[in-house]
């Protein structure tokens, strides 16, 4: 339904946004210090939309749904980044709790439906934003397969440093 031409709008936003998120999430996993990225994470954190700045109409309410979701996955992107710097491994929950968020999916699904017209309800907003156990079981899923996606990684990796070590 988001190839038809009446969504344009919506796809270039989408794209704008996976950018944007692919961009912060590597400033937190690589090239941010632990002071710069609180300072990052509190101006995302304060950010308001000044009165009669952006869209207004029905589109206010679902851009609103789209910042409280994208700050909720900086806050992600924050709490591994802190578990990082400090060398903390947390519980199996601890982890799953952060990094079902991390995935970028519950925020994707709010953001790909703000240019959706009359598609897109009030309540189907206020339904994404609650947690549904749909969106949490399939980033569960997601979550796993990059897990075992990226364990793979790191046992070819390290058999390469063996053979390199052997020869």
């Amino acid at each position: 339904m988001l190839l038809l031409p009446q969504y344009a709008k919506a796809r270039i936003f989408l794209t704008k946004v996976i950018s944007l998120a692919s961009i912060v999430d590597v400033m937190y996993d690589v090239y941010g210090t632990a002071e710069e990225l609180q300072q990052f994470s509190d101006a995302i954190e304060k950010y308001r939309r000044r009165n009669g700045q952006g869209r207004r109409g029905q589109y206010t309410a679902r851009f609103d749904y789209a910042k409280d979701a994208f700050k909720r996955l900086t806050r992600s992107y924050q709490q591994e980044a802190k578990w990082f710097q400090i060398s903390y491994f947390p519980t199996f929950e601890e982890y799953m709790s952060v990094a079902c968020v991390s995935d970028g999916l519950k925020m994707l699904a709010v953001t790909s439906s703000v240019l959706m017209g009359n598609i897109a309800t009030r309540e189907a907003f206020e339904w994404m934003s609650k947690d549904p156990s749909i969106l949490r079981a399939i980033s569960v899923i997601l979550r796993a397969i990059f897990e075992l996606w990226w364990f793979g990684i790191q046992v070819v990796r390290s058999s390469i440093r063996v053979l390199r070590a052997l020869c």
